[in-house]
């Protein structure tokens, strides 16, 4: 699959456009495919397995393959400000809510393993602090986003507005990676009869890895924002797919 680059704003006519390319119809169908199979499987996980701290990974499913929908909406009516805006905060949003399953799943595993005693944070206060500060995070951008879309006269602010959040997510994601680092050494060091039993490194690996691509994520989105609405990243669709989607 090839994405194209993008080409100047109004290809297929002079009337203004919210895009600097056509949305690829092919790429999003792609992603529709993958995000629906995924969030299909942790449905089924979290109701077979009573694994409902999937929950928030499963709404963030949802927004992703809805949001691709819409994208492929948008190929047919790039003037459209609606659909512009719809799939721009079911596609920006999503990160935070698999940030907080993350969060919860860090949680279960001390508690799992037996190893709040040599947790940094007690697992109870963890699940709940990070919670907390990626719901704060998730309203910033969504506010911002929204100031962004109201009016021209709050797009500034509403640009920088969606920075800070995301420097904020970028800053509680870097503490929860550091936390997770050092429970994992502090529970592999000092072991529990719960620890030694069960495969949970498997599952912290996994956890270090999601917690990565949601990092480069938002450092991508910063860029994208702090470049402004004719800079590289948010003119090249291929960006999208590779930061963000993938």
């Amino acid at each position: 699959m090839t994405i194209s680059p993008s080409s100047a704003i109004g290809t297929r006519d002079e009337k203004f456009s919210f895009f600097n390319y056509d949305p690829s119809i092919p790429a999003a169908i792609v992603f529709i495919v993958l995000f629906f199979s995924t969030t299909a499987y942790h449905c089924w996980q979290a109701f077979t397995k009573r694994t409902f701290y999937f929950i928030p990974l499963i709404i963030g499913g949802v927004f992703e393959w809805t949001g691709y929908i819409v994208r492929i909406l948008a190929h047919f009516h790039i003037h459209s400000m609606v659909i512009y805006v719809a799939q721009t905060l079911l596609l920006f949003l999503p990160p935070s809510l698999f940030a907080a399953s993350d969060y919860m799943v860090l949680g279960c595993l001390i508690l799992y393993t037996k190893g709040e005693s040599v947790a940094p944070i007690r697992a109870n206060w963890l699940t709940k602090i990070f919670v907390t500060g990626d719901v704060f995070t998730f309203i910033v951008q969504a506010v911002g986003n929204g100031s962004m879309l109201a009016k021209s006269s709050t797009r500034n602010l509403g640009k920088k507005v969606v920075i800070v959040g995301l420097a904020l997510q970028i800053i509680f994601f870097g503490i929860f990676i550091i936390t997770s680092a050092i429970s994992h050494r502090r529970i592999a060091s000092t072991p529990t009869s719960a620890s030694l039993q069960a495969p949970w490194q498997k599952y912290l690996w996994t956890l270090y890895v999601a917690s990565s691509l949601i990092l480069i994520r938002s450092i991508f989105r910063i860029f994208e924002f702090a470049e402004g609405d004719n800079g590289k990243l948010v003119s090249n669709e291929v960006f999208l797919y590779a930061f963000d989607a993938a």
